[in-house]
């Protein structure tokens, strides 16, 4: 039988979850990399300028192929 799995990403925070990536990378972590490409639908915040944030998130995957081009089909998939 098909049961779909809905998750809310208005309940999750965006700028924090960013935060916290960009944290894990800089520690060697990159297991939550494809999670970028999610942090644009997160929260439900209406002061947070989504055009501002997601090229925020764009940036870093900019700045995460610079310092290591192995890692650009991770990237792409979050573009």
């Amino acid at each position: 039988m098909y049961r779909p799995k809905f998750i809310d990403f208005t309940r999750r925070n965006g700028k924090r979850r960013l935060k916290k990536i960009r944290q894990a990378v800089a520690s060697g972590d990159t297991s939550s990399l494809l999670e970028l490409a999610f942090l644009p639908m997160y929260g439900k915040d209406d002061n947070l300028d989504r055009k501002e944030f997601v090229k925020e998130v764009i940036q870093f995957e900019i700045e995460l192929l610079k310092q290591d081009p192995t890692k650009e089909l991770l990237v792409a998939l979050a573009v």
